[in-house]
């Protein structure tokens, strides 16, 4: 197919965006995976790790009714028993996979072209496991990337948590980076869990004037320094992120969120042209017993979180919001923001139907003025479902849409045209620069 051949009816704008498509790889702006010298506690990979995750255990032990008592007996198990009743309890229950937690652990055995047209998973998971261990974690990384068609990913450091922190500060483990892997800087500990943070701050930090009350401008000035000192510590920084709780109300002074983001995030991140990536509304730990799996959307104040980036229009705001019913008002605070942008869909927004809703709103209202997707992959493995996922729901947006261009305004439609606008819709440069025109 000749690139810049005018493409009029449906199956030949299919098979141009097939072709387009082809010819690109990405970038990943926010996952939660981490490099292998992190150790094997942090950087998850391999079919164990990929069905051991929150999104299958929401299903089963939600569909199970459990008790935290039951629960508990369930997390006591060694990892691959646990595994294995998960399996039994979803993936082998002979039942179609019709849920994305589900889906999503077959389609990542597919692509790695296990016999998932069996139809048993049980025969499925033992290849799945011996390929893992015949293939060894960086041959098996490189399998990933290569298949999922990502060149490089912004990693989650959280130095709040202690165990990463520890890590961060030993120089052998930064010398030892995967070059693949840029940083996130995520600062919700130090928001959100002040005791924590103080703890760390005067132990592993050494910087105990950092502990106090953001109330003092002697503790805002070691806040900055601490953030400042991280940005510098760990590789290619891109931005500092921070999810917000639904009773986040940031015209309030008093408030630790307010005083955090006001005056020591967006000082820093407006100095050095770095982004705020800002992630509401989320509430943590509905139900303990269920660990990660226990968290939940949460509803929030939305116009107080668009009111706070027009006072601070010299920082770059990018936002992905956890409840659908954000995403018309933000779409909205684009067009009258220069300064802020709506970026990918987190958590169970990156539900196909979801995905296909909100990419509809913000190609038709802001253009090219939002950034497609992120995967938000904890486990290495689910870049093998997440992004063909997206881009199997962003072939049939854009399909459409390049349709009606052509009939209803005659403007040609080709394979080069859709190939720039995807990339467009991918560039991640014009998140991480605040100069960057959108």
């Amino acid at each position: 197919m000749d690139s810049s051949t005018p493409l009029r009816t449906l199956d030949e704008i299919s098979r141009g965006f097939d072709e387009a498509l082809q010819q690109l790889s990405f970038v990943d702006i926010h996952v939660h995976d981490m490099p292998d010298c992190c150790g094997p506690e942090l950087a998850l990979l391999g079919p164990d790790a990929v069905i051991d995750y929150h999104y299958l255990y929401g299903e089963v032990l939600g569909g199970l009714g459990l008790r935290p008592s039951q629960t508990d007996a369930i997390w006591a198990m060694p990892r691959k028993e646990r595994v294995d009743f998960l399996v039994e309890k979803s993936l082998a229950d002979g039942c179609l996979p019709v849920s994305e937690a589900r889906l999503g652990i077959l389609s990542a055995a597919h692509a790695l072209g296990l016999p998932t047209a069996s139809g048993d998973f049980r025969n499925v998971l033992r290849e799945w496991r011996t390929l893992y261990a015949d293939m060894g974690p960086r041959k098996y990384t490189e399998r990933v990337f290569e298949l999922a068609g990502i060149t490089r990913v912004v990693s989650t450091q959280s130095p709040f948590v202690e165990a990463e922190c520890r890590l961060y500060l030993n120089d052998a483990v930064l010398e030892n980076w995967d070059p693949r892997y840029w940083c996130g800087l995520r600062w919700d500990e130090f928001v959100h869990k002040p005791e924590t943070a103080a703890g760390l701050c005067q132990g592993l930090m050494k910087a105990p004037e950092a502990a106090g009350p953001l109330s003092s401008e002697r503790t805002v000035c070691a806040a900055r320094r601490l953030l400042e000192f991280w940005a510098d510590r760990l590789p290619n920084v891109k931005y500092v992120a921070l999810s917000l709780p639904g009773t986040a109300r940031l015209a309030d002074r008093s408030s630790r969120i307010t005083q955090c983001l006001e005056d020591v995030i967006v000082p820093v991140a407006s100095e050095r042209r770095m982004p705020v990536f800002l992630m509401p509304y989320v509430r943590r730990a509905i139900n303990p017993s269920f660990r990660n799996a226990g968290d939940c959307v949460e509803r929030g104040e939305i116009n107080d979180l668009i009111d706070f980036m027009s006072r601070h229009t010299e920082t770059l705001f990018a936002v992905t919001p956890l409840d659908e019913n954000d995403n018309y008002p933000l779409a909205f605070a684009v067009r009258a923001l220069p300064n802020v942008r709506v970026w990918g869909h987190w958590w169970g927004n990156l539900n196909p139907s979801l995905i296909e809703a909100q990419l509809r709103l913000r190609l038709e209202m802001n253009g090219y003025v939002h950034f497609g997707v992120n995967s938000d992959a904890r486990i290495r493995d689910q870049l093998l479902f997440k992004w063909p996922h997206y881009l199997r729901v962003m072939k049939r947006v854009v399909v459409e849409r390049c349709h009606d261009i052509a009939e209803l305004s005659g403007w040609p439609v080709t394979v080069d045209t859709i190939r720039r606008s995807i990339q467009r819709l991918q560039d991640h440069e014009r998140l991480f620069n605040p100069d960057a025109a959108a």
